[in-house]
Order: C-alpha cells, then structure tokens, then sequence
C-alpha cells in the first residue's frame, strides 16, 4: 500500500517523506514565523538536551520533547509540569497525547507553526508526541535517516560506500 502511494505521489510530496525537516522549537520562539526554516539535519547529533523538537515528512508529524525540557516551557506547551507527568499522562486511543491549544504565547507560536506547515505541505499531519518509551519516539528517531539504523547504514556511510564504488569503478 506504501508503495503504491509513493507511486502516485508528486516529486514535492515524496521528497520530504524521504528526507524530513528537523525544525528546534526552543530556538524559534519568541521569533515571528515568517517564512519556513529549512531546518537541521536529521541527525540524533542535531538534538540538543532540554530541546523540543518538530519534525515533519508532509505526512505525519513528531514534537519530540527531551527529558531535560525546562518545566515552564513542557507547561506552556503541553500543559504538564514535568517530563516525568508527560510520560504517566493519559493518552488518546493509538497511545497519541494531544497538542491542544492553550492561552499563552509558546501554545499558540506552535499551533501557528504546525498551521503553515500543514498549509504548506496540503496535507493534515497528524501530530505526535514522542514521550519516552512510546511508538512516536521510535518513529521520530526511525526519521533521523543522517543516522544509523537498524535497517542500514547512515547517509553519510551510505555516500562514502557510493563514492568508493565509483572510485574502483574508474581505477579499473
């Protein structure tokens, strides 16, 4: 079924679905959402410890939140006091947790954010949250393609495997 929606699909939407764009939510804030930042590469490197995170393919959407997120901003955003009430909160059926939308600017800077992207990309997005532990957090770290996996090696590998393919190729 992937595949042959993949098939059907223009260039515009399969690109961001092979290589997503990684956008740190705590650095923007505070700054007006003009133009969409092309964002860091998708590297488990490019993640800063207290950051939050949102990385989308065109398809679905992460807000990852790091165990060390400073309280006053998990409760802006989320409305929690702490990392570890993130993860004992209740959630949705499917294990999602919900983004609602709550009076105070970081709310209302991100569901601005997710409405350009959406508009942007004209699709919905469904948004997760990945919290410790979850089905969202391994697909938000399944999304970091810069990295490792366990379904191959990392791009930068990946390149490095081509070019010495190329490089035998010509010297024989």
């Amino acid at each position: 079924m992937w595949c042959a929606s993949m098939m059907s699909l223009p260039a515009a939407r399969i690109t961001p679905m092979l290589y997503p764009r990684l956008l740190p939510v705590h650095q923007m804030l505070g700054h007006e959402p003009g133009a969409l930042p092309d964002g860091l590469v998708c590297s488990a490197e490019s993640l800063e410890a207290g950051g939050v995170y949102l990385l989308e393919n065109g398809h679905d959407a992460y807000l990852y939140v790091d165990r060390l997120a400073p309280p006053e901003l998990l409760q802006d955003l989320l409305g929690v006091k702490s990392y570890e009430e993130l993860c004992r909160a209740v959630t949705l059926p499917g294990g999602l947790f919900p983004l609602i939308p709550l009076d105070n600017p970081t709310s209302a800077f991100v569901q601005d954010l997710l409405t350009k992207l959406r508009i942007h990309r004209s699709s919905f997005m469904r948004l997760r949250v990945a919290r410790k532990g979850d089905a969202a957090e391994v697909a938000f770290f399944n999304s970091l393609v810069e990295d490792k996996s366990t379904s191959g090696p990392s791009y930068v590998d990946y390149l490095c495997h081509v070019h010495r393919l190329i490089q035998n190729r010509m010297a024989s």
